[in-house]
């Protein structure tokens, strides 16, 4: 990612790096080890067949409740809906793990070296806003485009705000 480029290469950021447009994201401590998930998270894999006939149920009424915002247009949660079932389980179950050592907080600093903005929906369920104003505190000079009732797929769902701060970077 970005951010653990801005670790590993921190020179980067002040000589070739340009700008930084960080969505829908989290610098770490997404899952915490007390959490239903995170007491589950190692046991994921082994247990993916019943994610599979979970994911075959009804999932669409999922997506559209924690994916996007309760705005968003029906073709984006469609869309979603889509990717997110042309996706492998293990995909998933072998993700999840990671969160529980996600720190990238050490190159976080670096970001602000460059132009970074940072867009987020309010309504964002699988990285809660709070993350992204984490996010604003921890990188010097970024600045939050907040995105109201916007869920966590801004990309899609307010593509034409995310594409406007995109363009301020070029």
């Amino acid at each position: 990612t970005i951010m653990q480029l801005a670790e590993s290469h921190p020179k980067l950021f002040s000589s070739r790096v340009q700008g930084v447009v960080l969505a829908s994201t989290a610098g770490g401590k997404i899952i915490s080890r007390g959490s239903a998930i995170g007491r589950f998270a190692p046991m994921f894999r082994g247990l993916s067949f019943l994610v599979d006939t979970g994911r075959s149920i009804n999932n669409y009424r999922l997506t559209r409740q924690f994916a996007v915002g309760p705005e968003a247009e029906e073709k984006y949660a469609v869309m979603t809906y889509d990717m997110i079932g042309k996706t492998k389980t293990t995909a998933f179950v072998d993700f999840y793990p990671l969160f529980l050592k996600l720190d990238l907080s050490k190159g976080l600093p670096n970001l602000g070296k460059t132009t970074t903005y940072i867009v987020a929906g309010t309504d964002d369920q699988l990285t809660p806003f709070r993350h992204s104003e984490s996010l604003n505190i921890q990188i010097p000079n970024s600045k939050l485009v907040t995105l109201d009732r916007a869920g966590h797929m801004t990309p899609l769902e307010r593509h034409k705000e995310v594409t406007k701060v995109i363009e301020k970077l070029l």
